[in-house]
């Protein structure tokens, strides 16, 4: 259970540190008050990103943030646009299209 705990950790600081590089701090704020559209407000930014950024001296390593971002690719949080291998940056943006489906489909059944 440990390293379970552990590894949840070591996500929620790499999708942290995504957040932070995606948003300032303002336009994070701005897409939280706007409750009903922020999945989509969410996804409209795509940056480029160093991985070495994602990490977390002493939490989590460029590798393990690398290994993150392919995990939440898979899970549907992320979408990998472009890879630039000889910087370590990948191109991406966030990605809440089954959250934003799921209210609409809410929505309509309440019509």
């Amino acid at each position: 259970m440990k390293e379970v705990l552990n590894h949840m950790k070591h996500l929620e600081v790499t999708f942290d540190r995504l957040f932070s590089l995606l948003f300032t701090d303002e336009e994070f704020d701005m897409i939280c008050q706007v409750k009903e559209d922020a999945a989509s407000l969410f996804s409209w930014r795509s940056a480029w990103i160093k991985t070495s950024d994602l990490a977390k001296e002493g939490v989590t390593t460029e590798n393990m943030a690398l290994i993150h971002l392919l995990w939440f690719q898979r899970a549907g949080r992320i979408v990998i646009e472009d890879i630039d291998p000889f910087s370590g940056a990948v191109c991406l943006h966030l990605s809440f299209q089954d959250i934003e489906m799921e209210r609409k489909q809410i929505r309509n059944c309440k019509s």
